[in-house]
């Protein structure tokens, strides 16, 4: 599904309720900006009743990035079933 709307028409809240049509295949991943990881977490918090969010992005105070293995050994480690996963990059 591609949603292409002006900016301020809800995507965002369309795309979160179509896939709340599929949550029985989750974790969810939505991948976002730094600078829109806040208004993802309201929405999800403010449509999804007892959402188990994880927030995964770069430790600002470290100049070290997770290797990509790495990355992956700690999403299958603590994703679990019906769970939403935030990917923030700056």
């Amino acid at each position: 599904m591609i949603l292409a709307d002006e900016i301020g028409l809800g995507k965002s809240v369309q795309a979160l309720e179509a896939a709340m049509e599929f949550r029985c295949h989750w974790p969810l991943l939505i991948v976002t900006s730094a600078s829109k990881k806040d208004q993802w977490i309201e929405l999800v918090k403010s449509r999804i009743i007892n959402a188990n969010v994880l927030v995964l992005e770069k430790d600002k105070k470290s100049s070290n990035k997770l290797s990509t293995e790495n990355s992956l050994k700690y999403l299958s480690a603590t994703v679990i079933e019906n769970s939403i996963v935030i990917l923030v990059y700056e």
